[in-house]
């Protein structure tokens, strides 16, 4: 009796601890459930695009840059701020060509213009001789004497030593300036709506013939030529 519990009891113990086996159909694993956020992921940037290879690198030699040399065309600035390109050409303004001197005989009002603006006008009487007080007439010499009236509206300057007296070969006789006989132009100035009459007195050659006698503006220009064609 002894041995059959002893069987029966060693036969329970190996039904309780024998393993199961494992059932041979598989079971459907539960799919897991996403884990959202409540941000938005970011938006990936973009991976930089590597630029396109162009053969091996060379590196550049001591002392030279890899940019291009600048050239400064002539006429060109190339301070901070100023154009590297050529500078617009200026042309020339054109100059407005000089009035030619107007033109009278004696015992003629004449117009006098200057820089464009009529000053008044000028008329002559011619004296054939005259004396001159201190001055020496030269050997062959004769000293000729010329009344001269200056007349404006708007005021003019005027000068003896401006007048030059013209010979037929050409030659210019300076005028003695303030020496002339009484009464003598001198040198002054008009006010408006003014005139004044003196005397002009020149030395020339007795064999020269007077062609013309000429108003300057004391710097070489010519402002009013008076013919004297019949001279003696």
């Amino acid at each position: 009796m002894i041995i059959v519990a002893a069987a029966a009891a060693l036969a329970y113990g190996l039904v309780t601890y024998l393993p199961v086996a494992a059932d041979p159909t598989p079971r459907p694993t539960p799919a897991a459930t996403p884990i959202t956020s409540a941000r938005p992921s970011p938006t990936p940037s973009p991976a930089p695009t590597a630029a396109p290879s162009t053969g091996p690198e060379v590196s550049p030699e001591p002392g030279t840059t890899d940019a291009p040399e600048a050239t400064t065309e002539p006429g060109t600035t190339t301070e901070p701020g100023t154009s590297t390109g050529p500078l617009p050409s200026r042309e020339p303004r054109e100059t407005a060509a000089a009035r030619p001197p107007t033109t009278g005989v004696i015992d003629e009002s004449i117009p006098v213009f200057r820089n464009g603006k009529r000053l008044g006008s000028v008329k002559m009487t011619a004296f054939a001789t005259g004396e001159v007080a201190d001055v020496e007439l030269p050997a062959g010499a004769r000293f000729m004497v010329m009344e001269i009236t200056y007349a404006t509206a708007f005021g003019m300057p005027y000068d003896a030593s401006d007048w030059f007296a013209v010979g037929s070969d050409g030659t210019r006789y300076p005028s003695l300036g303030d020496a002339a006989p009484d009464p003598a132009l001198g040198r002054g100035r008009l006010e408006a709506d003014a005139s004044i009459t003196g005397n002009v007195a020149f030395i020339r050659e007795r064999r020269v013939a007077i062609t013309e006698l000429v108003l300057t503006d004391g710097n070489g220009t010519d402002l009013v030529v008076i013919e004297r064609p019949a001279a003696p």
